[in-house]
């Protein structure tokens, strides 16, 4: 193996991982968002149902 080989071994795999970590990072934003997303329409829906209750009442 010679440096050249080894540093491309080094550059494809730092690119590798410098992707990965891009993926995982829009990942977690996206679970993010989903989870806010579950939580205004949880926090809608018990607006609701704070609503009915009255109004039943």
């Amino acid at each position: 193996m010679g440096i050249f080989t080894k540093f491309k071994l080094t550059e494809v795999l730092s690119t590798f991982c410098y992707l990965t970590e891009i993926i995982s990072i829009k990942k977690l934003q996206n679970l993010k968002t989903i989870k806010y997303f579950a939580n205004s329409i949880n926090y809608d829906n018990s607006l609701k149902n704070i609503t009915l209750y009255r109004e039943i009442k």
